[in-house]
């Protein structure tokens, strides 16, 4: 049996219905740069699911869905750690990859990117004046809002 993959090519009609869902440059970036095809759903299938309220506000991120960003980049999210609120709560991984943490050209050691509520990166801070420890927060690139990215759920999901 085989299967046949059906694309939808879209013109400004097409983007009429996604505008009250996202702002029109979002949108645009999603439309021009997401993939045809990605394991099997289509871009139509992906933009309908993405723009979707209530599938978005229902959304319980966990290992193996399907996250798209807003240039229209595609995910998986590979992996999750459960955390008390006091240090950002949960965070789910994805975009794995290797690295070079020392600075020098070898791919040594392995990195990814991590989704959480606030999209901001809690640290352990030790100030060596007071001998004080605590708990920090900062803007990092390595870290995003759960918000920032729309689920896709394969078909068997909803």
């Amino acid at each position: 049996m085989s299967s046949t993959l059906i694309t939808a090519s879209f013109d400004i009609i097409n983007l009429i219905p996604y505008l009250c869902i996202m702002d029109a440059e979002t949108l645009n970036d999603i439309m021009y740069f997401l993939k045809d095809e990605f394991k099997g759903l289509t871009k139509e299938y992906m933009l309908d699911k993405i723009t979707n309220e209530e599938i978005q506000a229902n959304w319980k991120p966990k290992v193996g869905d399907i996250i798209v960003g807003a240039t229209g980049n595609i995910f998986v999210i590979s992996g999750h750690a459960k955390l008390s609120d006091t240090i950002g709560g949960d965070r789910f991984f994805f975009n794995g990859g290797m690295c070079s943490r020392n600075g020098d050209s070898v791919m040594d050691s392995t990195c990814c990117s991590v989704l959480n509520e606030d999209g901001l990166e809690y640290y352990h801070h030790f100030d060596s004046d007071d001998m004080a420890h605590s708990i920090r927060t900062r803007h990092s690139y390595e870290y995003s809002k759960l918000s920032d990215y729309k689920y896709v759920p394969y078909p068997h999901e909803l």
